[in-house]
């Protein structure tokens, strides 16, 4: 096997290796236009419901018994699948029969004694229209009909600024959106149940969100790792945003510069109710709330409310490209602003193109040069190796900087399985000896799970702790094959000579480790 990466490098960090249970974020959307009555009696105690944004796949949603914004123990969770859709498929298929198996039932979402008000939450997972980590989190209450079936639940940005709402009052935030409570249960951005007012307020709120959540982030390491803490800032932002918008009857920058404030506020709070930390001070907002000011306009120009189904994917990808441009802080995002807000420009050109032939490469089409852009290498071709993994191993390797590592993954399933076993065998030094702040290893197996969520796409979840994306990026023009590997927030691209080698055609394939001891010598 040769070498697979040049150039950019991968970081496990403690944190990551510590998270118990499967990292991932869903953004849910649900009831079925056409029956919204559909779903599971509430005896079966399955939840039922789908995620968007776009779509979350391969994202953690849990019932939230204590309503404190993180996973706890004890509380019911489940995956969702590649279309975002948990305990019951998009095809109907029931992952929480009797005889569902193993790789269905992850997607069950059962409790017991469901009732109207109950929080679901969401994290992790990525985002089907660009194949990146979710950031943040989602979350709806439940709701049970009065003939007693649970319905599929909606999970979406609408329904996570609801969350804290009294029922009453919530029309009032809606009528900010032009979004009326029955197209709040519908899935805005499938055919059927399509709504241009819905996805240009989801899209809104969550890249606001988005935004100021990447503040506190950075800001506040307690998120995600102390015991009053949610896991993100996201329930916290999004509550604060829903008193803001019923105040200025507005959702515009004073209800977002209001809703950083309050924000700030309840985080300081949240530090000192504990004796053990020390407040690292407030976050400083100023240029976050500045681009959110941008990202609503840009929202309106790209995703009017005359926008069309088959151009809403495109115009949220575009969106996208400039929310993440604005959190590296390219120096370009302006030009991007003016580029993503015309609808008729080289960027949706582009997009569209790639997304006929087979995919986009986000990562490509955010690091495009918006001040002269050039598209060239933002379509994925040839990619789709991941059809059928049985008994297939992939090699991958970086160097850069004094830092380097590597791994084997072993895909272990039957011939045609969307799913199967993995083992991962990972070496990792950080090339300095001063530091502890990412683990390192001479060789470490780990057994895990991987999850298709199409013919490019896996969700890999390690040891029940570490979740990453691999997603096959097709050919460079070197007939090198591309990959890239999403963790943490984080995405990397990976070059490969070799790419997926067959253990029972290929000569250079390796035998599989057994231990920690044999992982290192391999």
């Amino acid at each position: 096997m040769k070498k697979l990466m040049k150039g950019e490098y991968m970081n496990f960090s403690k944190k990551t290796f510590a998270v118990a249970g499967l990292a991932a974020a869903i953004s849910l959307a649900g009831c079925s236009s056409d029956d919204p009555d559909s779903g599971t009696s509430v005896a079966t105690s399955a939840i039922p419901g789908i995620a968007v944004d776009g779509y979350l796949a391969g994202a953690t949603v849990y019932v939230d018994l204590n309503n404190n914004g993180k996973k706890n123990a004890g509380e019911p969770s489940a995956i969702t699948d590649k279309d975002g859709y948990f305990s019951t498929a998009k095809d109907l298929t029931d992952y929480c029969a009797d005889d569902a198996t193993s790789l269905q039932s992850i997607h069950c979402l059962k409790t017991a004694g469901i009732e109207s008000g109950l929080v679901i939450r969401t994290f992790g997972g990525y985002d089907i229209f660009t194949g990146e980590p979710f950031e943040g989190s989602l979350a709806t209450r439940v709701a049970v009909g009065e003939n007693g079936v649970v319905g599929n639940q909606m999970i979406s940005p609408l329904t996570s600024v609801l969350v804290d709402v009294p029922e009453d009052d919530q029309q009032a935030v809606l009528d900010v959106f032009g979004v009326g409570s029955m197209e709040l249960e519908a899935d805005f951005l499938d055919s059927a149940g399509f709504n241009a007012n819905s996805v240009n307020g989801a899209i809104k709120l969550h890249k606001v969100v988005t935004l100021l959540a990447d503040v506190f982030t950075k800001q506040y390491e307690a998120f995600g790792e102390e015991k009053n803490f949610p896991e993100t800032p996201n329930p916290i932002i999004y509550k604060a945003l829903a008193n803001s918008i019923d105040s200025e009857g507005a959702f515009n920058s004073a209800a977002i510069s209001a809703a950083f404030s309050a924000a700030q506020t309840a985080i300081t709070a949240l530090y000192n109710a504990d004796e053990k930390l020390s407040f690292p001070g407030n976050a400083n907002g100023t240029s976050a709330i500045a681009n959110t000011a941008d990202i609503l306009g840009l929202v309106d120009s790209a995703l009017p409310n005359s926008t069309s189904f088959a151009d809403a994917k495109n115009r949220v990808i575009g969106v996208e490209t400039v929310v993440k441009k604005m959190i590296d802080g390219d120096s370009d995002v302006a030009a991007a602003i003016t580029e993503a807000s015309n609808t008729s420009s080289g960027m949706y050109t582009a997009i569209e193109n790639a997304l006929s032939g087979g995919d986009v490469d986000f990562i490509a089409l955010a690091k495009v040069d918006y001040t002269a852009p050039d598209y060239g290498s933002v379509a994925v071709v040839g990619g789709g190796s991941f059809a059928n993994l049985a008994n297939k191993q992939l090699f991958v390797s970086y160097s850069n900087s004094g830092e380097s590592g590597s791994g084997y993954f072993f895909f272990n399933s039957e011939q045609g399985a969307s799913g199967g076993e993995l083992k991962v065998c990972l070496e990792y030094n950080d090339g300095n000896s001063a530091t502890t702040e990412f683990e390192e290893t001479d060789g470490v197996l780990l057994s895990g799970s991987w999850l298709s969520l199409d013919d490019s796409k896996l969700i890999l979840n390690l040891a029940g702790s570490l979740t990453l994306s691999l997603t096959d990026k097709g050919t460079t023009s070197n007939d090198k094959q591309r990959y890239t590997l999403s963790y943490g927030g984080k995405t990397r691209s990976w070059l490969s000579d070799d790419g997926l080698l067959d253990e029972l055609e290929s000569q250079n394939i390796v035998q599989q480790p057994t231990s920690d001891a044999t992982c290192a010598a391999l």
